[in-house]
């Protein structure tokens, strides 16, 4: 019995079409779970990384060392011209964030004497829809080397 070969049936098309659909269930078990993750992220956590490019004009803050110090480093550029608010998002974050011996709100007051720009938390977000734009939760108003809190939490403000 020992030298006998065992029968085994060859991988046909009904195999094929077994796995087939075995990963098609597979992909889109991740599909749907991705696509929960990014409304989730971006709807509930207020996870706001894209936000800052929909402006017409980009504000990029500083963000490793030496490119505050650095008078090359451009921190105005051309973004996706979705809207003419600027943001700087992540604010609570960066907020106290020392980069080149310069506390990050230091360095954004500086930055506001020639373009101004809204601070925004996670979870605060800028709402563009039917050329209007509405400012949901907490923010701050960069501009002209001031600094002003101009929205709380729960509201709503109208920008244009």
């Amino acid at each position: 019995m020992a030298n006998e070969m065992q029968k085994t049936t060859p991988f046909g098309m009904r195999d094929k079409v077994g796995y087939m659909f075995g990963d098609f269930a597979n992909d889109f078990t991740f599909i749907l779970s991705s696509s929960f993750l990014m409304k989730f992220y971006t709807d509930v956590m207020g996870v706001s990384a894209g936000s800052m490019n929909a402006a017409r004009i980009v504000y990029a803050a500083p963000e490793e060392p030496g490119e505050a110090a650095d008078p090359h480093y451009s921190r105005w550029m051309n973004g996706l011209g979705l809207s003419e608010t600027r943001i700087l998002p992540h604010y609570q974050f960066i907020r106290e964030h020392i980069l080149d011996g310069q506390r990050m709100e230091d360095i954004a007051l500086a930055d506001s004497r020639k373009r101004h720009f809204l601070a925004l938390p996670d979870g605060s977000y800028l709402m563009c829809s039917d050329g209007h734009e509405a400012l949901y939760g907490k923010a701050w108003y960069f501009a002209d080397g001031t600094l002003e809190e101009i929205n709380e939490d729960e509201d709503v403000l109208p920008l244009r």
